[in-house]
């Protein structure tokens, strides 16, 4: 069984132009998928889930598997709704992403064993972090 989970709208000038969502099918196989409004194509991106569109031209999402954890940023571009390079980690212990219009990244940082007790951080684009709540 496939669950479709973690919608999140592209911008695109006040209308969107796409909605990104996870497809996930147990056990852990997760994957990003987009689908293109104007078009109507449902297209597989990446392996991973929970993906968020910054504006800084990237797609933040953590990886598909319990082997490679943290957060990832994707290359994309929201105009043609296109991958446009190769993924790359952001922060080895975040989940999932939520990013501010400007830049800030707010995470649920669980360290790297995943074990509670776990905080929410929030950093700013240079990777400063702004605040904590544990």
């Amino acid at each position: 069984m496939v669950y479709f989970i973690s919608p999140h709208f592209l911008p695109s000038g006040g209308v969107s132009a796409g909605l990104l969502y996870t497809a996930a099918s147990i056990p852990a196989d997760f994957r990003v998928w987009l689908l293109d409004f104007k078009t109507g194509e449902h297209r597989q991106l990446t392996p991973g889930a929970g993906a968020v569109y910054s504006n800084s031209g990237h797609l933040i999402y953590q990886p598909g598997n319990d082997t490679d954890t943290g957060l990832r940023a994707l290359p994309f571009s929201a105009e043609n709704l296109a991958v446009t390079g190769e993924a790359f980690p952001i922060e080895e212990s975040g989940h999932r992403a939520s990013i501010a219009a400007d830049g800030t990244l707010a995470y649920y940082d669980s360290g790297t064993t995943r074990s509670l007790p776990a905080q929410l951080v929030w950093k700013d684009r240079s990777g400063t972090t702004l605040s904590t709540i544990s």
